[in-house]
């Protein structure tokens, strides 16, 4: 039986999740383990499969080895809601404290709880020039479940865009911070040597 090449679209973020805490095993362990996952089911019935099924595993999911494209998605229909995503610009401390905390508790295995604080409600949305205003931030349990639900494509196109932008963000304000440092330095120099 010849498989279809599957993609990140076929994977959710609480599969991914699943497979990241596997650790350490040997190739065909660390296989099986992710079949069960992927195959909702158990290892005892994946080894049941003849090899044959599970070299063809291995050929539809080799697209796990690979990321895809960084790309930003403002809005998205889910569950007959509209979500948009807050402009970086415009987050409020609520928002950067706690990605800051799920980040250093673990990337990928807070990515959802990451992205329910980046989407949020839209109140308005307007279908012509695709402007849209958002609920305030507050913490929703049931926002981050959706997100685990959701499938890999979505999720890592998204966070690998924050990331870029964000990696993009923090070495400016390193810049800037040092050269405002510098900056103080001299002007504090300059006052003592007035003295």
């Amino acid at each position: 039986m010849k498989n279809i090449k599957k993609g990140w679209k076929d994977l959710t973020l609480r599969q991914a999740i699943e497979i990241d805490q596997l650790g350490d095993m040997d190739e065909i362990d660390l296989t099986i383990n992710q079949m069960a996952i992927i195959r909702d089911t158990t290892i005892d019935e994946i080894e049941k499969l003849n090899p044959i099924e599970l070299i063809e595993f291995v050929k539809e999911y080799d697209f796990m080895g690979t990321f895809p494209e960084p790309k930003q998605i403002k809005t998205f229909k889910k569950n007959k809601l509209r979500f948009g995503m807050t402009e970086l610009t415009e987050l409020k401390l609520a928002q950067m404290v706690d990605i800051e905390e799920y980040y250093s508790d673990g990337f990928l295995k807070n990515a959802h709880k990451i992205l329910s604080v980046l989407y949020l409600r839209t109140k308005s949305y307007n279908f012509v020039n695709k402007k849209y205003t958002l609920e305030d931030y507050k913490q929703d349990t049931d926002r981050e479940n959706m997100f685990l639900d959701m499938d890999m494509d979505f999720i890592w196109s998204n966070l690998l865009f924050f990331w870029t932008i964000g990696k993009i963000y923090m070495k400016d304000l390193e810049d800037y911070s040092v050269e405002r440092v510098k900056i103080l330095r001299g002007e504090m120099t300059d006052l003592m040597n007035e003295d």
